[in-house]
């Protein structure tokens, strides 16, 4: 009987550490390692397409939460990119930014007016892979501005 005991007792006990080493975390993202993108510029370049990305400042929000702005509108900052495929875009805005960039806050997808004309099937082809993209932002044609003044206007998302 107590050969019985031991044996039930040791195999509660992996049964226990099991659950303690899989319950784990494995996966996690951290706040202030993603790069949230509210809006994205996109044109044809000489080689490739030139990206601007608004990525949300998560710091000067946290102040403004905290009374220490009165700023109107989501203080961001916009990355400007040259690059072959708009896949290597995102790639680009990690390793510039050290967040991973996380669509799924996207409000507005500009997309300059030589894009337009050729088309934009490759562009909105990476939305649809890239998990957690939203299906209901913003598309619009950008003529007189470039990409990136359209993005640094001031909006309040909401």
């Amino acid at each position: 009987m107590n050969k019985k005991l031991v044996r039930g007792v040791l195999r509660l006990m992996i049964a226990l550490q099991f659950t303690l080493v899989l319950s784990g975390c494995w996966e996690r993202n951290e706040l202030n390692e993603i790069a949230f993108v509210l809006g994205i510029g996109i044109d044809k370049a000489e080689k490739g397409y030139t990206v601007s990305m608004q990525v949300v400042i998560p710091s000067a929000i946290s102040s403004q939460t905290n009374g220490g702005g009165g700023g109107s509108g989501v203080p961001v900052v916009v990355y400007k990119f040259t690059v072959p495929t708009f896949y290597d875009a995102l790639r680009k805005l990690n390793l510039d930014s050290s967040r991973s960039s996380y669509l799924g806050h996207i409000r507005v997808l500009v997309i300059g007016e030589e894009l337009a004309r050729t088309g934009v099937g490759e562009i909105l082809d990476v939305f649809k892979k890239k998990s957690g993209t939203p299906d209901g932002f913003l598309r619009y044609g950008c003529q007189r501005y470039n990409r990136q003044q359209c993005l640094e206007c001031p909006y309040t998302y909401g």
